[in-house]
């Protein structure tokens, strides 16, 4: 149930903060190429905050207080013991997703986010990447830093609030990248 309310506000959140973006960005012609890379950043950073949410839930931070090992190994034993009902109830397989899904999400916003960065000529591009890829860095200390102190709160909930500020950050890429001036349309 945690994650299922977790999951409806962050989807409202990021709702309104895509309007809100909207509200303040010219007006541009929406390039749908761009778009559609981009909006795949949206749906891996959303099932990494829900995968969170069940670390959250479960406790299964508190499983593995190491990194970047799980214990004595990169890959637990006892991984899906239970089958399918292991990715909502074994805290083994939840933290090791949620790892896995971090690991994916870094490496996929960083590399869009260079791309932008050395890449594009739009100058609201360019700082949309550097805001992404200073949050994602954030967001892995944090997260690193949550495992190896065993849960403190303090930086646990900055890791849970990251959370929010890499998903509008990546939404405010996004925003830009469908907008994205090209060096002929200026």
């Amino acid at each position: 149930r945690l994650t299922a309310h977790l999951g409806l506000a962050i989807a409202i959140y990021g709702y309104i903060v895509w309007l809100t973006i909207g509200l303040f960005s010219p007006e541009r012609t929406i390039r749908m190429g761009h778009a559609s890379v981009a909006l795949s950043l949206v749906p891996l950073v959303y099932l990494m905050i829900l995968s969170g949410g069940f670390v959250a839930g479960t406790n299964a931070g508190l499983s593995f207080p190491t990194w970047p090992l799980m214990g004595d190994s990169f890959i637990p034993p006892a991984l899906y013991r239970d089958g399918f009902l292991s990715v909502f109830e074994q805290v083994t397989t939840i933290h090791f997703n949620h790892r896995m899904l971090a690991y994916a999400t870094g490496l996929i916003v960083i590399s869009a986010a260079l791309h932008g960065v050395l890449r594009s000529h739009d100058l609201r591009v360019r700082i949309a990447s550097v805001l992404m890829m200073a949050a994602v860095t954030l967001q892995i200390v944090l997260g690193i830093g949550t495992v190896l102190s065993y849960v403190n709160v303090t930086i646990a909930a900055g890791h849970q609030s990251g959370a929010v500020v890499l998903l509008t950050t990546v939404l405010y890429w996004v925003h830009s990248k469908r907008t994205e001036t090209t060096p002929s349309a200026r």
